[in-house]
């Protein structure tokens, strides 16, 4: 891989000008802005665009340009529709041959608009002339092994995939053009502390309880260069800016019984454990606390999950690794980089992720204050469509339950609306939850459930796209996040159908057979 970093660093030495084209997630936006920085640093003009993703009208135009495009979080997937171009760059990690929606929902991605945001004055530049190269594809009965082989002629392809690495976990998008950057300089190892937000934006800090695999590698590079610092800590979102009882009422994997929902339950606990909840006029935060109140917090919330019946795995990813940006102020989202994440996703959610990638390239002024903005306003709307669903109610079935927003809740924020949901206190967390809003022909279709129902059989990635399928629609994901697209009037089938897939994947069994 540091071959490949190395050879496509040396290509875009050779270049006037560069497209970069990404992705609008946290590790679209850092990956995007760590090309833009490196590019930047070895004078190289350049402009940057970012898409939701590459459907077919976008690839089209994308082919119709001719001068070097440097795909950043995307590309892998549609690659194989540039054939005998030399002047194309792909810095993905998504399952090569698939597109990051077909990875996530089974191919049931939907076309958005894209924003184009242009740097320096340039004047467009061509790629290097060369020998025309096969290009990929999945066509004609090629097997996987088959594929990774014609990809590996790909020459400026660099995907963890294509070098026996899992994308998913062991290294982002951001990671993967951090590579090229250090290769381009030295200098740009401080890009390191941006591309660890993109790994925690991506969640690839989810499974261990910290960055593992390639990550490892970042995290050196970013201690190394006093950008990045570790700690074992509380993983619960919020310590850097939320109120201390706010921490523990919005807690999550794992959800601790008679805090997480309950704010009552959070301020009483702090109280009996004789934890100041205020300085002054101010609430506490997690980072205000002495360790030694930090440890009999921890201790209590232990305590707390196994005498209410959680597996001792289950509780035991209370603490991890966290990550901090030690050259931000502390106390705000640019602190912690799993905070750091959300702001940017905020900035994509809300269709200006040009505004987060100038805040990785340093702004701090306007576009700072416009991202926060953009944040509050996120945790607000959020907050109001939880309340919505809780005040209207959720169907129930016995393995699921679910709400149906139609255009009350945004297509692209419907899974997060459900995520929060079951971890609110307000639902059944023994049950799938399933969110679906209306989206352009047809419905959305959000599920999250518990890592104890994944434990115990459930697989919301086969389960969405058999029963999306089976009405004509599309979904997949992971075991316990997916999504699909269905025709609004197959919406009763379709959830029949989820049902009575998650039975069979939990042996028949009701949640209440097994005390889940």
């Amino acid at each position: 891989m540091q071959k490949r970093a190395e050879r496509i660093a040396e290509f875009l030495k050779t270049q006037d000008f560069v497209k970069v084209v990404t992705h609008i997630d946290a590790d679209g936006i850092t990956s995007g802005a760590i090309a833009s920085i490196a590019l930047e640093r070895a004078g190289i003009e350049h402009e940057v665009e970012f898409a939701k993703q590459l459907d077919n009208k976008k690839v089209e135009e994308l082919k119709a340009y001719e001068g070097t495009i440097w795909f950043t979080d995307l590309g892998s997937g549609k690659i194989q529709e540039f054939p005998g171009r030399d002047n194309i760059i792909v810095t993905d990690h998504h399952i090569p041959g698939m597109t990051a929606e077909e990875e996530t929902m089974g191919g049931a991605g939907r076309r958005k608009e894209s924003s184009v945001l242009t740097g320096k004055k340039h004047r467009q530049g061509r790629g290097r002339k060369g020998k025309a190269r096969k290009g990929i594809t999945l066509t004609g009965g090629k097997n996987l092994f088959d594929f990774f082989v014609e990809a590996e002629r790909e020459q400026y392809h660099l995907n963890p995939h294509l070098f026996g690495h899992n994308g998913a976990t062991e290294i982002s998008g951001a990671g993967v053009t951090y590579l090229v950057a250090k290769a381009l300089s030295e200098r740009n190892t401080d890009l390191s502390a941006l591309a660890v937000v993109g790994a925690v934006g991506d969640l690839q800090d989810n499974a261990n309880c910290g960055l593992v695999g390639l990550n490892r590698l970042l995290i050196r590079d970013g201690t190394e260069r006093g950008v990045i610092e570790i700690d074992r800590d509380l993983r619960y979102f919020g310590r850097e800016t939320r109120p201390l009882h706010r921490l523990l009422q919005y807690s999550s994997d794992p959800i601790i019984p008679s805090l997480t929902g309950n704010e009552a339950g959070a301020l009483e606990f702090l109280i009996e454990l004789g934890i100041d909840l205020k300085e002054g006029d101010n609430f506490r935060r997690w980072i205000d606390l002495r360790r030694e109140e930090k440890q009999r917090i921890v201790s209590a919330m232990v305590r707390l999950s196994l005498l209410m019946g959680l597996e001792p795995a289950d509780v035991r990813r209370m603490v991890g690794e966290v990550y901090m940006l030690p050259l931000e102020e502390p106390g705000t989202p640019l602190h912690d980089a799993k905070e750091f994440a959300t702001m940017l996703n905020a900035c994509g959610k809300n269709g200006k992720p040009e505004v987060g990638f100038e805040v990785c390239r340093g702004d701090r002024g306007e576009f700072l204050a416009r991202a926060y903005t953009l944040l509050e306003g996120h945790r607000r709307a959020l907050a109001g469509y939880i309340q919505m669903v809780i005040e209207k109610g959720v169907e129930r079935r016995k393995m699921l339950q679910y709400f149906n927003a139609g255009d009350e809740i945004p297509e692209n924020i419907v899974g997060i609306v459900a995520g929060m949901l079951l971890s609110s206190g307000e639902v059944d967390n023994s049950k799938v939850m399933v969110g679906l809003a209306s989206a352009e022909n047809g419905l959305k279709v959000s599920a999250r459930t518990t890592r104890a129902l994944v434990k115990q059989g459930i697989n919301l990635a086969e389960g969405m796209k058999r029963a999306s399928q089976a009405v004509g629609g599309e979904g997949g994901g992971h075991n316990i996040a997916a999504g699909a697209f269905i025709p609004a009037d197959k919406f009763e089938e379709f959830i029949n159908s989820l049902e009575e897939i998650l039975k069979k994947q939990r042996g028949g069994k009701n949640p209440a057979d097994s005390g889940a």
